[in-house]
Order: structure tokens, then C-alpha cells, then sequence
């Protein structure tokens, strides 16, 4: 493989500050394989992604410290940020929503330009019936 193929990261979570985010951390570090899967934690508000690793830490009952997890600071209002974080991963795990409100299509874009997969978790459409 070589050097530009390469990501450091097998998954980032991408708004996992937000309720979903937080749901989708829970459930990676509870893997029983998650000592084996190379992650990290994305947002705009690295002292929210640090309290959720603690919360997360200290709610699970987990043996494995999570606290070190790498913490990822990205927003859809800076492109080169989305970039940089998608550059690094081989899946995003996108957390973000509404999709279509907070920059669905630049990250569907930017992943595509990275290589990066991605799954949309948001689950939130707004639509305007009015």
C-alpha cells in the first residue's frame, strides 16, 4: 500500500457530541472489539468531545480506557477542517443533522475526494411543508 493510500484511523465519529454521536460512542467502546478498531472522536467543541469520552468512560462498566481516545476538532462551517478529518480515516461515521441543514453534501463530497467512506447516522431530514 502506499504512503497516500494510507489512514491512520479506521473510524471517526463526526458530531459525537450530539445525541446520536453520543449513542455511537457508547456502542464502539462497548465492542468487544473495539481494542482492535482504530478510533476517534470528531466535533467543534473539544472540551464537549473530552466530556463525553469521561461520561461514556465512567457510565460503561468498560475495563478499557477510552479517555485517550483521539479527540478530532472539524465543522462543517470550516471546509479544509472536514477535509483534514476525512483525510484520516478510512470510514466516517457521519453523526451530524440535520443533513441537510449542516453541510450533508460537503461531507458526502469531501469523503468522496479523501477516499473515505461514509455512513450518514443523522437520521434527520428537515423539510419545510410550508
Amino acid at each position: 500500500m502506499s504512503s497516500e493510500n494510507f489512514k491512520e484511523l479506521d473510524i471517526v465519529i463526526f458530531g459525537a457530541s450530539g445525541c446520536v454521536g453520543y449513542s455511537v460512542v457508547e456502542e464502539i467502546a462497548n465492542c468487544n472489539e473495539a481494542a482492535e478498531i482504530k478510533w476517534a472522536i470528531a466535533g467543534r467543541n473539544i472540551k464537549s468531545l473530552r466530556e463525553v469520552l469521561v461520561t461514556v468512560q465512567d457510565y460503561s462498566g468498560n475495563k478499557s480506557d477510552i479517555t485517550n481516545i483521539p479527540i478530532i476538532v472539524a465543522d462543517v462551517g470550516n471546509s479544509s477542517s472536514i477535509i483534514e478529518m476525512c483525510k484520516r480515516t478510512k470510514l466516517l461515521l457521519n453523526c451530524v443533522g440535520p443533513y441537510n441543514e449542516f453541510g450533508g453534501e460537503e461531507i458526502v463530497s469531501a469523503c468522496i475526494e479523501c477516499k473515505t467512506h461514509c455512513i450518514d447516522l443523522s437520521a434527520e431530514i428537515r423539510v419545510n411543508i410550508f
